[in-house]
């Protein structure tokens, strides 16, 4: 494997580390929480996933 291709391999597997530490400030987990709260109330997601697969039938396999 070349310099460059090990190089860009290390920079995107500490980059992968630090992203989920950056997304835990209390701001994001509280909006998070809401998104979650709301979509535990509503089946507005499943009515629309239960009306494509009635209507246009199952997602087809390997895809």
């Amino acid at each position: 494997m070349r310099l460059s291709a090990r190089l860009l391999a290390a920079s995107a597997l500490a980059l992968s580390f630090a992203v989920p530490a950056m997304a835990q400030d209390a701001a994001t987990i509280q909006r998070a929480e809401r998104i979650r709260d709301g979509a535990m109330q509503q089946n507005i997601a499943l009515d629309y996933v239960t009306r494509l697969t009635t209507t246009f039938g199952a997602r087809p396999a390997g895809s």
